[in-house]
């Protein structure tokens, strides 16, 4: 290993006749935007190792160094190399598209069984029987000069010195896996796609947020009064207590914490009123059982607070009404208000979101900093992620893709044939499930229709549709046998291949992605049988998600590699769910829409064969939806 301050010429014959290099940085912070990129450490495969001062080196040197190694399409080896791209683009404006990234590699191995982002020392302690030191990387954060003591220079080396064997254990797990194609084939040239995605970031309306935070702290505070009104005036009915204290267990407010003191003083307070106060002041509509007693007491028959049964009795009773729209302004004043700005980095002006591809154990992304897959589908809350000067975003989204997923695999006819009429599955189910002529279909039979569909494909059960649609066992055991009556090969289907699943420790999508699935192959116990259980629904539901998002993962490859408009005119911005969205320039908005519509088409069509792909798209200014 040798530390340079300039780019060598050994250095540069290293690059010119290598093959893979084992690639790090070390940076006095996490953000590619504003922190400082202090080291980058190479180390070949023929036994050359270094460890560059980023500082001293000439930029043009170092920018033509990793030049070669993306034109030689040298592959460039990393544990969360991600991080190292951006660094390296932010700084040389070079993106790096041959990677191996040893964390991807782990987790597209064991997908459903480990834990996501394994660390680079828990990975090389497992595998190599190696203990990294990683106390020196605190030593970096915030350094602002580019001298280094021998041991920041020794540290910094370990870490890809141990590369090259950790990649080829992980690759032959791969192989021995059958994951090898997941890993080779998507989730590596995908990541480029990922790392420029999360550098570009898209453009965020802070003015009206910040509107939109105000007026859901003033609704919350209007239906909250509202709310405490109402139970003021039908006090008598929650309590005839003669204290503060006896009140609050009447109501089930917590009273084992308190002092004797404050007990005491609860008890001394017997005016009405003032018992009223106390406790309007502590009823915690947070509560599993405070609000339950409140609302069984007012005569609302909830068995739970849940979200799904309140929406039963809204129309009936506006206190559930008002309760539900106190906790709906409450999540977006706690989730989408000013702490939500945090997010918006204040060099870019933009939201940088991680995306992380394999974030969940059917394959489907997931994002951090912030979640976008939880922002808020108010139009009003989307309409702040916006387009940059002259540009507009296209959002193109999968149509039903996981009904016509399970419909291929299933070879269920009456799916197949209403997808290939452009019909409309949901009110067809409708129909057949409530015997009415389809145009007779209801909105409320076609909503609860919806539902079914896509509990079904998620691997309901007879008592979690009871819970789901606030019914009861018996009416939710008699529309499931119906609906299976109805679509009879689709439920064969949903049946053999859970069993299959479960017999084989995995479930596949139609690409080959493996789920593996945890669960007692001898089930004895109640508990057991209910992982079991859960592990049937897992496997189910891994088929049409874990295929969609191998859809959604070729469709950005499409769009990516093969851009015909340039970087400058045609970029992506986010993906959530089954949609991608992209940032264009006005003057190409026809051309890009068609582009994106047939990446998507064509990705699709590598798994439906049958049923057709369709993609709703819309274009606006901001974030939208068809």
């Amino acid at each position: 290993m040798q530390y340079i301050e300039e780019v060598t010429n050994d250095l540069i014959k290293s690059v010119q006749s290598c093959n893979k290099v084992c690639l790090d940085v070390e940076t006095s912070g996490l953000d590619p935007h504003s922190d400082t990129l202090l080291l980058i450490q190479f180390y070949f495969d023929n036994g050359d190792g270094y460890v560059l001062n980023a500082g001293k080196a000439k930029k043009n040197a170092i920018k033509y160094i990793f030049e070669m190694i993306d034109a030689r399409k040298v592959e460039a080896i990393g544990h969360n190399i991600k991080f190292d791209l951006k660094f390296i683009y932010v700084n040389y404006g070079i993106l790096l598209h041959h990677t191996f990234d040893t964390q991807i590699a782990n987790s597209v191995a064991f997908q459903g069984l480990t834990t996501r982002f394994v660390s680079l020392a828990k990975l090389c302690e497992k595998y190599l029987d190696i203990a990294l030191e990683k106390d020196i990387r605190e030593t970096f954060i915030g350094k602002t000069d580019f001298e280094f003591t021998e041991e920041q220079i020794r540290y910094s080396f370990e870490d890809v010195f141990v590369l090259f064997n950790l990649r080829d254990k992980l690759e032959s797990i791969l192989r021995e896996r059958k994951q090898d194609r997941t890993f080779f084939e998507i989730e590596m040239p995908l990541l480029p796609v990922v790392t420029k995605m999360e550098l570009d970031g898209i453009s965020f309306d802070i003015k009206k947020w910040q509107e939109l935070a105000l007026k859901a702290a003033n609704d919350r505070e209007t239906h909250t009064k509202e709310l405490y009104s109402i139970i003021a005036e039908n006090f008598s009915k929650l309590t005839k207590a003669k204290n503060a204290f006896d009140a609050f267990t009447d109501l089930r407010i917590p009273t084992g914490t308190l002092k004797k003191a404050e007990k005491e003083r609860l008890k001394n307070i017997t005016v009405q009123d003032d018992i009223k106060a106390e406790v309007l002041a502590n009823i915690n509509w947070g509560s599993p059982f405070q609000p339950k007693v409140v609302l069984n007491k007012l005569g609302v028959p909830v068995k739970t607070t849940d979200k799904k049964e309140l929406q039963h009795f809204a129309k009936e009773y506006r206190i559930v009404e008002l309760l539900l729209s106190a906790r709906g302004d409450s999540k977006k004043v706690e989730t989408y208000g000013d702490d939500f700005l945090k997010n918006v980095n204040p060099y870019t002006g933009c939201i940088h979101t991680s995306f992380h591809q394999d974030g969940t154990a059917t394959g489907r992304f997931s994002s951090s900093n912030p979640n976008l897959q939880n922002i808020i589908a108010d139009s009003d809350y989307r309409s702040c992620f916006i387009a940059r000067p002259n540009t507009s975003l296209i959002t193109a989204d999968y149509s039903n893709i996981e009904l016509r997923i399970i419909g291929e695999a299933s070879k269920e006819q009456k799916y197949i044939d209403l997808f290939l009429d452009n019909g409309d599955l949901h009110a067809l189910t409708a129909s057949l499930l409530f015997n009415v002529p389809l145009v007779e279909v209801t909105k409320d039979q076609r909503r609860f229709a919806k539902s079914l569909n896509f509990a079904v494909i998620y691997g309901t059960t007879a008592t979690g549709m009871a819970f789901t649609f606030n019914i009861t066992l018996s009416e939710a055991s008699a529309y499931l046998r119906k609906y299976f009556t109805i679509y009879s090969t689709l439920k064969k289907f949903i049946s053999n291949f859970a069993d299959a699943c479960l017999k084989k420790g995995y479930a596949p999508t139609i690409f080959g992605r493996k789920r593996f699935l945890r669960f007692p192959y001898n089930a004895r116990t109640d508990e057991e049988h209910r992982i079991v259980m859960k592990a049937r629904r897992q496997a189910v539901n891994t088929l049409p998600q874990g295929t969609s998002a191998d859809m959604i993962k070729f469709a950005l490859i499409y769009m990516y590699y093969e851009n015909p408009f340039g970087d400058d005119k045609f970029r992506l911005l986010l993906t959530v769910h089954d949609e991608i969205v992209a940032e264009v320039d006005n003057n190409i908005i026809i051309e890009a829409d068609a582009f994106m519509e047939s990446c998507m088409k064509r990705a699709g069509e590598l798994f439906l064969k049958i049923i057709p792909v369709k993609v709703g798209r819309s274009i606006n200014t901001y974030w939208t939806k068809d």
